[in-house]
Order: C-alpha cells, then structure tokens, then sequence
C-alpha cells in the first residue's frame, strides 16, 4: 500500500521557526561579510574536543561554514515538505498520516533551527577566535549542540512511537 500524500498545514510556531531558520542563514553570511576584511590571512578551521584551534587555512574559508549550513537548511527545508517519504517506526495509514506527517515535520524543523544557530555560533566563534578576542570554541558548545539533537530526535521518536 502506498502512504497518502496529504500537505501539512504550518502552525505559527512552524512558520516561526522556518523564519528564524533562514534568518540564522542570512546572518551567518553577514557576519562573516562583515568580518571578512579585518581577519588574518590564517584563521582556525578546526578545534579540539575541548576548543581549542588544531587546524587553520585561509581566511577565505570562513565561507564554507555558511555554505555548508546554508545547504543544510535547504536541505532539511525541502525535504520537510515530503513527509511521506521519512522513515516512520509504525505503518502509515490514512487514519495516522495526519498525526505522523505533523510530527515527524515538526521534528525536522526543529532539527533545523538547531543545525542553523549551531552553525551561526561556529561562525561566530570562529571569527573571535581569529580575531584573537578568545581562545577556541566554549567549552560547553559541543555538549549543549548533541543534547538538544539527540534531545529532539528521541523526542520525534517518541511522539511517533505513540498512539500505535
């Protein structure tokens, strides 16, 4: 049996987070636009498990953490609009669909929202290491960025576990 085909309906906190989203993308190429012109011609591209700078290029690499999470967003974006298509840990039915296709898109935006400011921070972060304002990535940051993924995926999962 093929799953229906049905269109999600965004809720407002959706459509907030979908603007907050590609908010966090247009800033990211700001900031790093903005800065461009006062880094050094060598800046950090890799750091440590605790923070600290172990690898640096370019200051034209700078770039790549906004493409990369700009295509990461589009990415997340577009496929959300195809939750037929995601991988569900129960049958999808006309009568689940709904409640399944709701979920799992809430789910993914949320993800994308917090790939987004992760990758908004890491220009940030990165731009004050180069500038010497600080020395590496906040402790913290790594610990804080899997709790709330793994965080949202567990909680994805349960919501879709639910009501078998």
């Amino acid at each position: 049996m093929k799953r229906p085909i049905i269109e999600i309906e965004r809720s407002g906190v959706d459509k907030a987070l979908d603007a907050m989203g590609f908010i966090s993308i247009v800033l990211m190429f700001f900031i790093a636009a903005k800065s461009f012109g006062q880094l050094p011609d060598q800046i950090p591209i890799h750091f440590k498990f605790d923070g600290t700078p172990d690898g640096f290029s370019s200051k034209n690499s700078i770039w790549i953490l906004p493409i990369i999470g700009l295509f990461s967003f589009l990415l997340l974006f577009f496929l959300n609009k195809k939750p037929h298509i995601f991988n569900y840990p129960q049958k999808v039915t006309e009568a689940n669909a709904q409640r399944l296709y709701t979920d799992a898109t809430k789910m993914i935006r949320w993800l994308n929202i917090s790939i987004s400011l992760m990758f908004l921070f890491l220009v940030h972060q990165t731009i004050q290491t180069a500038l010497g304002r600080q020395s590496g990535l906040k402790p913290w940051f790594l610990s804080v960025f899997l709790i709330a993924i793994l965080g949202i995926s567990f909680w994805g999962l349960h919501k879709s576990m639910k009501n078998k």
